[in-house]
Protein backbone atom coordinates (compact mmCIF):
# COMPACT_ATOMS: atom_id res chain seq x y z
CA UNK A 1 0.00 0.00 0.00
CA UNK A 2 1.59 3.41 -1.13
CA UNK A 3 1.93 6.12 1.81
CA UNK A 4 3.42 9.47 1.88
CA UNK A 5 7.02 9.92 3.81
CA UNK A 6 6.49 12.57 5.67
CA UNK A 7 9.82 15.75 5.82
CA UNK A 8 10.05 14.49 9.46
CA UNK A 9 10.04 10.84 8.66
CA UNK A 10 12.40 11.11 5.66
CA UNK A 11 14.67 13.34 7.10
CA UNK A 12 15.67 14.93 3.51
CA UNK A 13 13.54 18.48 3.16
CA UNK A 14 14.22 21.15 5.54
CA UNK A 15 10.91 21.22 8.16
CA UNK A 16 10.14 24.80 7.92
CA UNK A 17 10.60 26.96 4.86
CA UNK A 18 6.83 28.51 4.36
CA UNK A 19 3.29 29.16 6.28
CA UNK A 20 1.43 29.67 3.40
CA UNK A 21 -0.66 26.94 2.49
CA UNK A 22 -2.29 26.08 -0.89
CA UNK A 23 -6.13 26.85 -1.28
CA UNK A 24 -8.06 24.17 -0.09
CA UNK A 25 -9.65 22.62 -1.98
CA UNK A 26 -7.59 22.58 -4.86
CA UNK A 27 -8.90 22.08 -8.32
CA UNK A 28 -5.52 21.38 -9.95
CA UNK A 29 -2.89 18.82 -10.00
CA UNK A 30 -0.13 19.64 -11.60
CA UNK A 31 2.16 16.25 -13.34
CA UNK A 32 5.73 17.20 -13.62
CA UNK A 33 9.18 15.12 -14.42
CA UNK A 34 12.80 15.50 -14.23
CA UNK A 35 12.91 16.11 -18.11
CA UNK A 36 16.64 15.18 -19.60
CA UNK A 37 17.99 12.32 -20.07
CA UNK A 38 20.95 13.34 -17.84
CA UNK A 39 19.30 13.37 -14.94
CA UNK A 40 17.79 11.06 -12.40
CA UNK A 41 16.84 8.17 -11.77
CA UNK A 42 20.23 6.92 -11.92
CA UNK A 43 20.54 2.65 -11.74
CA UNK A 44 21.01 1.21 -8.75
CA UNK A 45 20.36 4.12 -6.76
CA UNK A 46 17.79 3.87 -3.85
CA UNK A 47 14.38 5.95 -3.35
CA UNK A 48 16.15 8.15 -0.64
CA UNK A 49 19.41 8.59 -3.07
CA UNK A 50 16.93 10.38 -5.48
CA UNK A 51 14.77 12.10 -2.76
CA UNK A 52 17.97 13.45 -1.95
CA UNK A 53 19.61 14.42 -5.28
CA UNK A 54 16.53 16.08 -5.91
CA UNK A 55 17.07 18.25 -3.10
CA UNK A 56 20.37 18.73 -3.49
CA UNK A 57 19.03 20.40 -6.57
CA UNK A 58 16.27 22.31 -5.63
CA UNK A 59 18.09 23.42 -2.83
CA UNK A 60 20.92 24.86 -5.07
CA UNK A 61 18.54 26.97 -7.41
CA UNK A 62 16.46 28.80 -4.33
CA UNK A 63 13.37 26.02 -4.33
CA UNK A 64 13.94 24.68 -1.31
CA UNK A 65 10.21 22.92 -1.77
CA UNK A 66 10.29 23.16 -5.38
CA UNK A 67 7.26 20.28 -5.78
CA UNK A 68 4.33 19.54 -3.41
CA UNK A 69 5.22 15.81 -3.25
CA UNK A 70 7.95 13.50 -5.29
CA UNK A 71 7.46 10.18 -6.20
CA UNK A 72 10.47 8.50 -6.72
CA UNK A 73 12.26 4.38 -8.12
CA UNK A 74 12.84 2.03 -7.31
CA UNK A 75 9.94 1.26 -5.09
CA UNK A 76 7.76 4.05 -5.89
CA UNK A 77 7.63 6.49 -2.48
CA UNK A 78 6.03 9.07 -2.38
CA UNK A 79 7.77 12.02 -0.38
CA UNK A 80 6.59 15.28 1.56
CA UNK A 81 8.22 18.11 -0.22
CA UNK A 82 5.90 21.24 0.05
CA UNK A 83 3.14 19.16 1.22
CA UNK A 84 -0.07 21.59 2.20
CA UNK A 85 2.12 24.45 1.86
CA UNK A 86 2.76 26.33 -1.37
CA UNK A 87 5.53 25.23 -3.26
CA UNK A 88 7.43 26.67 -6.29
CA UNK A 89 6.44 24.21 -9.38
CA UNK A 90 4.97 26.23 -11.72
CA UNK A 91 5.10 30.17 -11.50
CA UNK A 92 1.93 31.99 -10.82
CA UNK A 93 0.09 28.85 -10.17
CA UNK A 94 1.65 27.49 -6.66
CA UNK A 95 -1.07 29.12 -4.27
CA UNK A 96 -4.01 27.78 -5.98
CA UNK A 97 -2.57 24.24 -7.45
CA UNK A 98 -0.71 21.11 -5.93
CA UNK A 99 2.55 20.05 -8.29
CA UNK A 100 3.31 15.71 -8.13
CA UNK A 101 6.65 15.44 -9.46
CA UNK A 102 7.75 11.52 -11.09
CA UNK A 103 11.12 11.78 -10.41
CA UNK A 104 11.66 10.15 -14.08
CA UNK A 105 13.61 11.25 -16.99
CA UNK A 106 12.35 11.60 -20.69
CA UNK A 107 13.65 8.28 -21.65
CA UNK A 108 12.00 6.24 -19.34
CA UNK A 109 8.66 4.64 -19.68
CA UNK A 110 6.73 4.79 -16.09
CA UNK A 111 5.54 1.53 -15.24
CA UNK A 112 2.54 0.14 -12.86
CA UNK A 113 4.09 1.05 -10.22
CA UNK A 114 5.22 4.70 -10.87
CA UNK A 115 0.84 5.14 -11.70
CA UNK A 116 -0.12 3.46 -8.69
CA UNK A 117 1.08 5.68 -6.11
CA UNK A 118 0.26 8.71 -8.09
CA UNK A 119 -3.32 7.70 -7.96
CA UNK A 120 -3.05 6.33 -4.40
CA UNK A 121 -2.09 9.92 -3.75
CA UNK A 122 -4.64 11.79 -5.93
CA UNK A 123 -7.39 9.56 -3.65
CA UNK A 124 -5.29 10.35 -0.65
CA UNK A 125 -4.83 14.14 -1.32
CA UNK A 126 -9.21 14.45 -1.50
CA UNK A 127 -9.48 12.56 1.39
CA UNK A 128 -7.86 14.43 3.46
CA UNK A 129 -9.48 17.61 1.95
CA UNK A 130 -6.54 19.24 -0.14
CA UNK A 131 -7.76 18.32 -3.19
CA UNK A 132 -11.24 19.05 -4.20
CA UNK A 133 -13.48 15.39 -5.72
CA UNK A 134 -13.87 16.89 -9.19
CA UNK A 135 -10.26 18.45 -9.36
CA UNK A 136 -8.09 18.43 -12.80
CA UNK A 137 -5.36 16.33 -13.63
CA UNK A 138 -3.03 18.58 -15.78
CA UNK A 139 0.53 18.05 -17.38
CA UNK A 140 2.38 21.22 -16.22
CA UNK A 141 2.53 22.52 -19.55
CA UNK A 142 -1.09 23.61 -19.43
CA UNK A 143 0.24 26.18 -17.06
CA UNK A 144 3.28 26.94 -18.49
CA UNK A 145 5.21 27.73 -21.57
CA UNK A 146 7.06 24.72 -21.02
CA UNK A 147 7.68 20.48 -22.45
CA UNK A 148 7.17 18.67 -19.15
CA UNK A 149 5.93 16.28 -18.68
CA UNK A 150 5.49 14.78 -22.13
CA UNK A 151 5.80 12.51 -23.93
CA UNK A 152 6.39 9.96 -21.10
CA UNK A 153 3.21 11.16 -19.28
CA UNK A 154 1.40 13.53 -21.25
CA UNK A 155 0.49 14.41 -25.16
CA UNK A 156 2.50 15.94 -26.46
CA UNK A 157 1.24 19.62 -25.92
CA UNK A 158 -0.53 21.65 -29.04
CA UNK A 159 -1.85 25.31 -29.57
CA UNK A 160 -2.28 27.30 -27.04
CA UNK A 161 -4.86 28.69 -24.24
CA UNK A 162 -6.02 31.58 -21.97
CA UNK A 163 -4.50 29.58 -18.83
CA UNK A 164 -4.85 31.08 -15.47
CA UNK A 165 -1.35 32.09 -15.60
CA UNK A 166 -1.22 33.67 -18.70
CA UNK A 167 0.36 30.62 -20.22
CA UNK A 168 -0.26 27.63 -21.46
CA UNK A 169 -0.50 24.57 -23.84
CA UNK A 170 -3.66 22.26 -24.88
CA UNK A 171 -2.82 18.59 -23.65
CA UNK A 172 -3.78 15.79 -21.65
CA UNK A 173 -1.88 14.09 -18.89
CA UNK A 174 -1.98 9.58 -19.74
CA UNK A 175 -5.63 8.07 -19.17
CA UNK A 176 -3.77 5.79 -16.79
CA UNK A 177 -3.41 8.58 -14.57
CA UNK A 178 -6.64 9.71 -14.35
CA UNK A 179 -8.62 6.36 -13.12
CA UNK A 180 -9.92 6.29 -10.16
CA UNK A 181 -7.79 4.30 -7.11
CA UNK A 182 -8.78 1.35 -5.40
CA UNK A 183 -7.36 -1.12 -3.24
CA UNK A 184 -5.38 -3.79 -4.28
CA UNK A 185 -8.07 -6.70 -4.60
CA UNK A 186 -7.32 -9.35 -1.95
CA UNK A 187 -5.08 -12.90 -2.53
CA UNK A 188 -7.39 -15.26 -3.24
CA UNK A 189 -8.72 -17.73 -0.93
CA UNK A 190 -7.41 -21.63 -1.50
CA UNK A 191 -10.17 -23.70 -1.83
CA UNK A 192 -10.44 -26.57 0.68
CA UNK A 193 -8.37 -30.14 0.10
CA UNK A 194 -10.33 -32.91 -1.01
CA UNK A 195 -9.79 -36.10 0.29
CA UNK A 196 -6.86 -38.53 -0.85
CA UNK A 197 -5.37 -35.09 -2.06
CA UNK A 198 -2.23 -34.97 -0.74
CA UNK A 199 -2.39 -38.90 -1.16
CA UNK A 200 0.43 -40.90 -2.59
CA UNK A 201 -2.20 -42.71 -4.19
CA UNK A 202 -2.07 -45.18 -1.47
CA UNK A 203 -5.13 -44.86 0.43
CA UNK A 204 -6.07 -44.15 3.98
Amino acid sequence: MPRIITRQEGGIVPLTHTTARVQRPSMWLLVHHVGECSGTPRSGWSDAQHMAALQSYAKNVGKTWEYNYVITAPNYYIWEMGGEFQAAHCLNANSWSYGVQFNITNCNQPTQGWMDSFRWLRQELVNRGQLHPNHQVAPHYRMRSTGCCAPELAENPRGGWNSPTGQGALGNVRPELLVPWTEFPPPPVPEPKKPHEDDDGGGW
